[in-house]
């Protein structure tokens, strides 16, 4: 078992020894990109302007002349002898001569010169381009440094392919779905045939829709981009939740904790449903799209069909790439990523789909979720879909009658409301240039089993003290750009 500092690390992962891919070390690359920042923060506060100096400055040189230091004989007093004279001058001499010499052996020369200094002025003249290039300059390395941490690069617009649940447990999903459609038919014969002149025609025909083939699914649920499928939250009996929840908990968090860098309490499902697709009936394929989500997974949970699948496309290449997983794999990509639901031509085909969004407070308590900056500010895709849905939200607000000022006027303005949406969108395509697109499998089939024995193993062990992430509270909300829950809440 690893030891709590190892696990603290979103780097950690459980399973790794089965994984053939394995993704960057998002808090290592973190690292290293800080340090770099700092280096280069360094390099422009104090070498360049030394180099500046260097390269621009004029010397201008300035003569100081220091007071004169001469030394002055000692005043000496003369004693006169009239007589005797001419003996005493010559024992004078002879005295000085012998002093001379004396002095010349013991004390050096004093030189009776000037003492002059000399000061140096140093002016730097630089041209007026230079330091706004230097500091335009820095900017761009910083910027350019963050774009080139995991989440901007590795993870952006590549899909996911891992292993996640085995062969019975993607059937006792499907038993849980057609349980719940069962339950759904009964439920709207039964409200149909009870005081059918009381309800509305909308009601009505919302009625007879759950009726339609295939019985009990509902039809209407996504509206720009309508599946047929069962929501777990609102269609599944609670006991079918903790089934899925323990799977998730043990499976799944701790993938996309690997894979994005992000805190395992930061996700929280926004929407999760169980799709079905017919290829004789009904829904076959999906439009292309992109999801109101952060992170979306989807995982095929049969293989009785012909056909289907999904495709991701990069519009700036304008290429696509088709992925096929088997049963019990799942695909997980940013929502950025466009996609669309290929035709399954015959048979049933399964899959559990969740749009999941990454926060960095809880919307309800307001409390930290320890996302890393990385993983959100500095996270282009995490930026651009929280502001996607900071906007939606915005208009939606000051959209009312009520309301007035800018925004009001803004929200009103079918124009602006889709300029605003159109600069998201450019910014998304120019994502799809930036970000490298491909399929990146995990993990063998060969060691789906030893992969996921490892993650069950794992949990089993310490859910205790896991951290949990949001799987069925937390449905179907609005948040704003401050992480406050918005409009409507799904809690159960």
């Amino acid at each position: 078992m690893a030891s709590d500092s190892i696990k603290n690390d979103t780097t950690w992962f459980p399973a790794e020894e089965y994984m053939s891919v394995k993704p960057p070390h998002h808090q290592e690359d973190w690292h290293t990109i800080v340090q770099t920042i700092i280096y280069a923060t360094v390099t422009v506060v104090f070498f360049v302007p030394l180099v500046i100096k260097a390269i621009f400055g004029v010397q201008d040189e300035a003569v100081t002349t220091a007071t004169t230091n001469e030394s002055k004989p000692k005043s000496t007093s003369k004693l006169v002898i009239k007589k005797n004279v001419v003996s005493v001058t010559k024992h004078s001499k002879k005295r000085k001569k012998a002093q001379q010499q004396q002095q010349e052996k013991e004390v050096p020369t004093k030189l009776d010169a000037t003492t002059a200094t000399t000061a140096t002025v140093t002016e730097v003249k630089v041209p007026a381009f230079l330091l706004p290039t230097v500091n335009f300059t820095f900017l761009v390395i910083v910027f350019l440094l963050i774009a080139s941490s995991p989440n901007n690069i590795y993870s952006a617009r590549q899909v996911f392919l891992s292993a996640l649940l085995l062969p019975n447990e993607c059937q006792h999903i499907i038993n849980m779905a057609e349980e719940a459609a069962s339950r759904n038919a009964g439920q709207a014969e039964s409200e149909l045939a009870v005081s059918p002149e009381i309800k509305t025609k909308k009601e009505i025909g919302k009625l007879e829709k759950i009726l339609m083939k295939p019985r009990g699914w509902q039809k209407d649920r996504h509206e720009a981009y309508p599946t047929t499928d069962l929501n777990v939250v609102h269609d599944l009996q609670s006991n079918d939740r903790d089934y899925l929840e323990q799977i998730l908990d043990a499976r799944l968090s701790p993938l996309l904790e690997r894979i994005y860098g992000v805190s395992r309490e930061s996700i929280r499902a926004n929407d999760m449903f169980v799709v079905r697709y017919d290829g004789d009936f009904g829904q076959q394929s999906l439009r292309r799209h992109t999801d109101s989500s952060h992170i979306s997974f989807n995982v095929l949970l049969n293989d009785a069909f012909e056909g289907g699948g999904t495709r991701f496309h990069n519009r700036a290449a304008n290429s696509y790439m088709d992925v096929k997983p088997q049963p019990g794999q799942v695909l997980i990509n940013n929502a950025l990523v466009d996609h669309e639901g290929l035709a399954t031509k015959s048979g049933t085909r399964y899959i559990l789909v969740g749009f999941m969004n990454i926060d960095r407070k809880n919307p309800f308590t307001g409390e930290s979720l320890q996302l890393h900056s990385f993983a959100s500010w500095f996270s282009f895709p995490w930026l651009m879909c929280s502001l996607n849905e900071a906007v939606k939200d915005l208009l939606s607000e000051y959209s009312t009658e009520e309301s007035r000022g800018l925004m009001s006027s803004i929200a009103s303005n079918s124009l602006m409301t889709k300029l605003l949406l159109r600069v998201i969108l450019a910014f998304e395509t120019i994502g799809d240039y930036y970000a490298p697109h491909g399929v990146v499998s995990l993990v063998d089939e060969k060691d789906t089993e030893q992969y996921i024995q490892a993650l069950t193993v794992d949990y089993e062990q310490n859910k205790a003290s896991l951290r949990k992430s949001t799987w069925f509270t937390g449905q179907h909300i609005n948040v704003a750009f401050d992480g406050k829950v918005g409009d409507e809440v799904c809690i159960l």
